[in-house]
């Protein structure tokens, strides 16, 4: 079985609620009041309307468990890897 770890390592596309479901998170509800945070930034963050920061995902991590990384790299409603950006030089930097 692929966890969410696992299957970002096989490219497979993620979304945060495929991110979060192994973890007990299943609706923008539950999200918004686990991590405490509004209804409407939980709803963004997972109907793909918004993209997963760098201070937004460590509060997950502490509500979760969910592994910080993991919560960096979930594809956004675009298909673009979400939180992290690359430059020229193809140094990673958080957005």
């Amino acid at each position: 079985m692929l966890t969410s770890s696992s299957a970002l390592c096989y490219g497979a596309p993620m979304t945060l609620k495929d991110v979060l479901q192994p973890y007990g998170i299943t609706t923008a509800s539950e999200l918004a009041r686990k991590v405490g945070m509004s209804r409407q930034q939980a709803s963004e963050l997972w109907n793909e309307k918004a993209g997963i920061g760098k201070r937004v995902a460590k509060r997950i991590t502490a509500a979760t468990g969910c592994p910080f990384h993991v919560l960096m790299l979930y594809r956004d409603g675009d298909g673009d890897i979400s939180g992290v950006t690359m430059q020229a030089s193809g140094e990673k930097r958080g957005r």
